[in-house]
């Protein structure tokens, strides 16, 4: 009927594994980003122009996003997830393949409506928390890495320049003080 229990947890389920994918696709384009930050402050605005980073972050989340569609689950394999890591003997994934499957040859309607009632009072009581766990994408460390790299290179160039103008390259710029 899409509003029970077991849709309800498939649904949940499934915004919060495209939201894992969104925030490692986004740590990915930051970290671009924070690498092209790294060149514009060693290279200046002379060369680098400001809305490359822009230009650097869009592409590089819609073309993430675009590859890690086929990394998403469908409803049945969310359900086969949930069923591995809570221990529910597959009675999650079973009933959605018999709700995406109607009048399956060989099974008797009682059986498949016996299994949605399980499945409906095991939804009703799953874990999403323990079964789809939240996972701390790798990129994020990289991601921060260049974040800081970033700053400590703005804090050089402001130091020696004693100025935020972008403009010249530090690479040019005379290190006539002392750091």
């Amino acid at each position: 009927n899409g509003h029970g229990p077991l849709d309800q947890l498939i649904g949940r389920a499934r915004h919060r594994h495209v939201f894992y994918h969104l925030l490692s696709q986004v740590t990915v384009a930051l970290a671009l980003v924070f690498g092209c930050v790294i060149l514009l402050l060693l290279l200046g605005t002379s060369i680098l122009s400001p809305y490359w980073l822009l230009l650097v972050f869009s592409a590089s989340l819609a073309i993430g996003w675009y590859s890690s569609r086929k990394q998403l689950l469908s409803p049945y394999q969310l359900a086969q997830a949930l069923d591995r890591r809570l221990n529910l003997n597959d009675s999650l994934s079973t009933a959605i393949h018999f709700k995406d499957n109607p009048g399956a040859p060989g099974i008797p309607g009682a059986i498949v409506e016996s299994q949605r009632e399980l499945a409906e009072d095991q939804a009703r009581t799953a874990d999403l928390r323990a079964g789809l766990p939240f996972v701390v994408p790798k990129t994020i460390y990289a991601s921060a890495f260049l974040g800081v790299l970033a700053i400590g290179i703005f804090a050089v160039r402001y130091g020696v320049t004693h100025s935020l103008d972008l403009r010249p390259a530090l690479v040019h710029m005379p290190f006539s003080g002392s750091l």
